[in-house]
C-alpha cells in the first residue's frame, strides 16, 4: 500500500463525524495535548501503524492540520521562543557584552 493511500485513509477516518467528536472530546478533557501528543493518542486509537507497529504520525499529523485549518477542532500549540547565542553565549537581544558575560557566569554558578 503507498504512502499517499495511507495518508488518505488517515484523513476520511479522521474526517468522520465520529471522529472529529472524539478529537474535540480530547482536547477539551485534556490540557497538555499539542498537536504532536494528540496525533500519538489518535494513531493508538485508530490503529494507525505500518506494518512494523510504528504510528504513522506523519499521515495523521497532516490530517489534524487539514481538519484544524477547517475549523473542526483547534489544538493547542506550545510555543517556544528561540534566542540565537552569540560565540560567548548571550542571546543577541542583550546589547552589553559585558554585562552578558556577567549575568552568564552568575547563573552558570553551581557552587
Amino acid at each position: 500500500m503507498g504512502g499517499m493511500n495511507v495518508q488518505n485513509q488517515i484523513k476520511r477516518a479522521l474526517s468522520k463525524p465520529e471522529s472529529i467528536e472524539y478529537v474535540r472530546q480530547l482536547l477539551e478533557e485534556e490540557e497538555l495535548f499539542t498537536r504532536s501528543e494528540l496525533a500519538e493518542v489518535v494513531c493508538e486509537e485508530f490503529g494507525f501503524q505500518d506494518p512494523r507497529g510504528q504510528n504513522q504520525l506523519g499521515g495523521c499529523l497532516k490530517a489534524l492540520r487539514a481538519l484544524e485549518a477547517k475549523g473542526w477542532f483547534q489544538c493547542r500549540v506550545r510555543k517556544f521562543k528561540r534566542l540565537t547565542l552569540l560565540r560567548d553565549g548571550c542571546p543577541r537581544p542583550w546589547k552589553d557584552r559585558k554585562e552578558c558575560r556577567q549575568k552568564w557566569e552568575m547563573s552558570s554558578d553551581w557552587s
